[in-house]
């Protein structure tokens, strides 16, 4: 029995470095594991970062167009009072010559 204890526990000594290798492995493997998830999650809201801010940048954009269309709008509300006014200068004097026409024309019976 001795013998048998003493050969068992020569066997279990041999594993025991085997045991502590594969447990280090483990570890090992666990911490890349969750580096790797880390890793990921980071990623993954950098990209996030990144939509975000390609939209804003989009935003901005649009916020240009949208300010530079306000102002040719108000550019040519501008211009076209600046057209009805002269139409209604025009009409004024054509009604203005109209009006010395037929005095004129009254003069001349």
């Amino acid at each position: 029995l001795q013998f048998n204890n003493a050969k068992l526990k020569e066997q279990l000594d041999q594993l025991e470095p085997d045991n502590s290798r594969q447990e280090e492995e483990r570890k090992a493997d666990h911490e890349m594991s969750t580096k790797y998830q880390q890793t990921e999650v980071q990623c993954s809201s950098l990209k996030n970062d990144i939509d975000v801010a390609r939209k804003d940048e989009q935003i901005d954009d649009l916020q240009t167009q949208c300010l530079n269309l306000q102002n040719k709008l108000m550019a040519e509300a501008f211009r076209t009072k600046e057209l009805e006014g002269a139409i209604d200068f025009v009409e004024k004097e054509k009604a203005a010559l109209e009006t010395q026409i037929q005095h004129l024309k009254a003069d001349l019976k």
